[in-house]
């Protein structure tokens, strides 16, 4: 392609691979080149955005215009691109046309048989999409003209895919179902038998125009065509994922209350279609094989709870890992190629291989990584990996390519090494060497020597570790954090072992460095005398020197936690419990704001929190946090000061002349003390009225 706008499609592509505009001009321009000169294109685009369906639709087309007769070839190329992209309906539609041409050019042969089976993989794959309609329809036209059946085959089948059809939740069920009707009104000689079809299908048709319309609501705002690229910080795609992950949460939910098996498919699908737009997301890739492996482990759990043995029914087990890998591997091997660089998602694919009977696959897709996008944490899961399948020799030649590596070399790579060589190979000699030499090539880093006076100190040898932390400090190299719990360690080791010159001399070291010192203290004492969760301060202690109510802040906090949280000296009860200061709790918005702004938000947050997991998911973009908390903070103690509450009486109201209508006033005290005496129930206008007449008769 020599043209000018192909030239400028490439120079934008080469400047920034996430080019959407310089992607497309290469698509177009593509298009208009001969075949040969836009083939190479072509491959570009599809392995750049594998899930979209019309760049395989652009290639396949192109190359049956002008080599119509390479059949092998262009049924190839469909195959690769109907399972890059599953779910894109333009390119079944164009993969049907295609087949169902190739049939008719000669009746009766093997191109048709071949052209049902891509119609069944057409629905089975797209046919839940709510635009999956032309795919049915191309499917029952050509069951019509199929000329393999008979009469009687013909009609039972066309029967089959129209029931099927008019169960699927999509556009034009009225269609579809109004051409079932004819289809049983006209095709059966015994009129009763078609009323029976239609009375058995009606209900399930009537609840999938019923899911389709949820459904549809469900999908609104959802962009279906968008190239997938990779999260890049932008505040449209992180809402357009936000807004797929409460869609899937919500297809999982199961809301209509579908069988398993169709709802294992919807939840499929519903994955299927957000990894097009979402296909760089390692979360969805992650959350699509977890769930998927998931089904497999609740079908395995069923079978335990009936009392079948594992190793009496080798047979079955060995037919249930096969279905599992045939339903893990593609997914595993496409998300692979998806995001070849996420160490997260390589790590899974590990472990979901293993569960698959196949770690092999694992531990090459690990090195694969290794040798593709070299990281010190790559290194770390290769490592272990490869001792469990291969043993301590390979792991140590891992570790060995590690450290030649400049991308790989890291402390945390000899840490590994040095763990794996105690916990796992039970060489606490090795260890300790691999500890040194870590030392010796990061001189001083505060990492390692952090690990390995932790290592020496769960072995007993104490005295070495002082001598580390000698040879390290003061001199220490890493972030403030690394470097500050190096001398809390020595610290703590001196509080330990030493004496009282010993510990006065390293708080001394320490503070002279002025790296990491405690603000104040207090704050030092707290964090000597703190211990597997306990304070050394009671609650409302610990509030005073933090200056807020831990009576509310530190109950959200053990809320957000589970249950966690720091403990009291005295009583053992975790800092925040249901157990905790009830003299802070339920005090109302006036004594959140004696507290200052900085406790006003605590609360809020945490109530925004508590609420947010209590709603159920919806498709709707989340409102702005400034105007929420805007909101929160001018919202009024009493429900009277509100609109709302003065609307209702709660308000003083003025008549004409000024000092307001009695009769007026007898309604609005009969609304407030009515009612059982709340306030907020329906005024009664009627009674208010008899009751007033009654007392001037009197």
């Amino acid at each position: 392609m020599d043209s000018a706008r192909a030239a400028d499609g490439q120079r934008r592509v080469a400047a920034d691979q996430w080019d959407i505009d310089g992607w497309h001009i290469l698509s177009s321009e593509a298009e208009k080149a001969p075949f040969d000169a836009a083939e190479s294109v072509y491959e570009t685009l599809v392995k750049q955005f594998p899930p979209i369906g019309k760049f395989w639709r652009s290639y396949a087309e192109h190359l049956t215009r002008e080599q119509p007769n390479n059949h092998e070839a262009i049924v190839s190329l469909y195959d690769r691109a109907v399972k890059n992209a599953p779910t894109s309906i333009e390119l079944w539609r164009s993969y049907l046309a295609y087949v169902s041409a190739r049939a008719a050019e000669i009746p009766g042969s093997k191109h048709e048989s071949d052209a049902i089976v891509v119609h069944e993989r057409a629905v089975k794959y797209a046919g839940l999409d709510l635009s999956a309609h032309p795919l049915w329809t191309h499917y029952i036209e050509f069951v019509k003209k199929q000329t393999m059946l008979s009469d009687s085959q013909r009609r039972d089948a066309l029967r089959r895919v129209y029931q099927r059809a008019v169960r699927t939740p999509m556009h034009n069920l009225d269609v579809f179902w109004r051409d079932y009707t004819t289809f049983e009104q006209t095709s059966n000689t015994n009129k009763e038998i078609g009323r029976t079809h239609l009375a058995e299908n009606q209900p399930k048709n009537i609840d999938a125009r019923a899911e389709y319309r949820a459904r549809k609501t469900r999908r609104e705002g959802l962009t279906l065509t968008a190239l997938p690229v990779p999260p890049r910080g932008r505040a449209k795609e992180s809402s357009q994922a936000q807004q797929w992950r409460r869609f899937i949460m919500h297809e999982r939910s199961n809301p209509s209350s579908l069988a398993e098996n169709d709802l294992h498919e919807r939840v499929v699908h519903a994955f299927e279609s957000a990894l097009a737009p979402m296909h760089r997301y390692p979360d969805f890739w992650i959350e699509y094989m977890s769930y998927v492996h998931g089904t497999f482990s609740l079908e395995m759990e069923r079978n335990a709870a009936k009392g079948y043995d594992k190793d009496s029914h080798s047979n079955g087990n060995a037919n249930f890992t096969k279905r599992m890998a045939d339903a893990l591997k593609p997914i595993l091997e496409r998300a692979l190629k998806a995001l070849p660089h996420s160490v997260a998602l390589h790590a899974q694919a590990n472990w979901l291989y293993t569960r698959i009977g196949e770690p092999a696959k694992g531990v090459a897709a690990l090195d694969a990584l290794c040798k593709t996008h070299p990281s010190p944490l790559a290194y770390v899961h290769l490592m272990k990996a490869i001792r469990k399948h291969d043993g301590r020799d390979a792991a140590r030649k891992v570790f060995g390519r590690a450290r030649k590596d400049p991308k790989g070399t890291h402390p945390s790579v000899y840490v590994a090494a040095a763990l794996m060589e105690f916990s796992v190979n039970k060489d606490s000699k090795v260890a300790r060497n691999v500890f040194e030499f870590g030392l010796k090539n990061f001189a001083k880093n505060a990492v390692i020597a952090t690990e390995y006076v932790n290592w020496l100190w769960g072995t007993g040898d104490l005295e070495y570790a002082r001598v580390v932390l000698k040879k390290v400090m003061p001199d220490a190299k890493g972030t403030p954090a690394e470097v500050r719990r190096l001398w809390e360690r020595w610290t703590d080791l001196e509080e330990l072992i030493g004496d009282a010159s010993t510990v006065d001399s390293v708080e001394a070291m320490w503070k002279e460095s002025g790296v990491g010192r405690p603000e104040t203290v207090v704050n030092e004492v707290l964090r000597r005398t703190r211990f597997l969760g306990f304070e050394g301060f009671t609650e409302n202690e610990l509030g005073a020197v933090s200056g807020i109510r831990t009576g509310t802040s530190d109950k959200s906090a053990s809320a957000s936690t589970g249950g966690g949280g720091r403990r009291d000296p005295r009583t053992g009860r975790r800092v925040g419990s249901s157990a905790g200061n009830k003299d802070n709790v339920g005090n109302g918005p006036s004594q959140r704001r004696e507290d200052g702004q900085g406790s006003v938000l605590k609360v809020a947050i945490d109530m925004l929190q508590r609420m947010a997991a209590a709603l159920p998911p919806v498709a709707a973009p989340p409102p702005a946090p400034d105007v929420l908390f805007r909101m929160i903070e001018n919202t009024p103690e009493l429900f009277l000061d509100t609109p709302a509450g003065r609307s209702t009486g709660g308000g003083p109201r003025k008549g004409k002349d000024g000092l307001g209508s009695k009769k007026r006033k007898s309604e609005d005290l009969t609304h407030v003390t009515g009612s059982g005496g709340m306030g907020i129930g329906a005024p009664d206008v009627f009674r208010a009225r008899q009751a007033a007449k009654q007392a001037r008769t009197r």
